[in-house]
């Protein structure tokens, strides 16, 4: 490059200084945001895997609309393999605060003398397991719903009237999504609660964990295996 291109481009570089300036401030903004972007996308991803495995989450969760009676648990929790089995029930239900709307509750509920070794919960406020008439609720639904702990709220379950219960404290769950973005409310009491509702029902899910299974390092094939060795042909 001579000389005289080198004293043009100083000089297109000194007249258009502003735009220059604007430019490069507004490259390294971007490279900013991107590298910020990744990175809470990266944070964000893995806290939420961590959060979800502390709640040490079902293997497999078994709908039974006949109810799963202690027979069956005992035949599940038999199985080679399973480390444990609980049953539980979840009812779609609606909780309201005051004369104020109702909002959707899934309410979990589960036996007083429940270990909660498969999807736990982390108390927070208060002490487990509720009093009668008591539930927990997720921190989250909290500041969903206007309530603290201690106050008293209406929850209504399918083929009840409409029950006054009193939240006795807060748990996190990581494994349900926050209240308010859900726009539902979540739950968690045992038989003894639901004495409002008849007390004791049956349960409708039955939750398993197993231990798994170490897969066998793969076997070098042979070129003068026959090709029927493999599975899929």
């Amino acid at each position: 490059m001579t000389r005289l291109r080198l004293r043009k481009l100083g000089r297109d570089l000194w007249a258009t200084r502003s735009r220059v300036a604007m430019m490069t401030i507004a490259i390294a903004v971007s490279v900013l945001t991107v590298t910020a972007f990744l990175s809470a996308r990266a944070i964000i991803g893995r806290e939420i895997t961590r959060n979800y495995r502390a709640t040490h989450p079902a293997s497999a969760t078994l709908h039974v609309p006949g109810g799963v009676d202690q027979a069956t648990l005992a035949a599940v929790r038999a199985q080679p393999g399973v480390l444990g089995a609980t049953a539980r029930s979840t009812l779609q239900a609606r909780i309201r605060v005051g004369d104020g709307p109702w909002r959707t509750l899934v309410l979990f509920a589960g036996a007083p003398a429940d270990p909660r070794r498969i999807a736990t919960v982390d108390v927070e406020t208060g002490s487990w397991p509720p009093a009668e008439g008591s539930l927990f609720l997720e921190r989250t639904a909290l500041g969903f719903l206007g309530v603290s702990t201690g106050q008293r709220v209406t929850v209504e379950a399918p083929g009840g009237a409409p029950a006054p219960m009193t939240v006795a404290g807060s748990v996190h769950d990581g494994g349900v999504a926050p209240a308010g973005q859900e726009q539902t409310a979540y739950g968690y009491a045992t038989t003894t609660a639901l004495a409002p509702w008849g007390g004791t029902r049956s349960w409708t899910n039955c939750a398993s964990s197993w231990a798994t299974t170490p897969r066998p390092p793969p076997v070098p094939r042979s070129s003068t295996a026959p090709r029927s060795a493999s599975p899929f042909g």
